[in-house]
């Protein structure tokens, strides 16, 4: 006999597994600019619900309804008649971003751009030679 948390771990994984194939019909029918704007969130009743992260996105994807309607009642057996579509306040392809690294000149490439930033008239262009030349270690 199966454990409670055994029955709701296959459960949790069979339904992430069908909002992943809803995901990925939803996002066949439409552009590939909309893709990272646009999750689906499931179906309840006859209703698709899918969330994108702004208004503009839930303008472009309600011009594609009918397709996504139709590919997800022929290909993914649902019996969706009408999709609502929420917003969130996060972006969906919000990442964490990655602090960036501050990358560091070789000793030599240092000294070489400092001798050609000695012979530039430009003061702007020798301004950013000089400072790319302080990335040395």
């Amino acid at each position: 006999m199966k454990s409670l948390t055994q029955a709701l771990s296959n459960k949790l994984v069979n339904r992430a597994l069908q909002l992943e194939k809803l995901n990925k019909l939803v996002r066949s029918a439409l552009p590939l600019e909309c893709h990272p704007h646009v999750a689906c969130a499931g179906v309840k009743d006859t209703s698709l619900i899918l969330v994108t992260d702004s208004p503009v996105w839930s303008s472009k994807i309600r011009l594609y309804s009918a397709l996504i309607l139709s590919m997800v009642q022929e290909l993914g057996s649902y019996q969706a008649q009408q999709i609502q579509i929420r917003q969130t306040v996060k972006k969906l392809s919000q990442q964490q971003k990655k602090p960036s690294l501050r990358r560091k000149l070789a000793p030599q490439n240092a000294r070489l751009l400092k001798a050609t930033a000695e012979n530039i008239d430009d003061d702007a262009l020798r301004n950013a030679l000089e400072k790319l030349a302080n990335r040395c270690d």
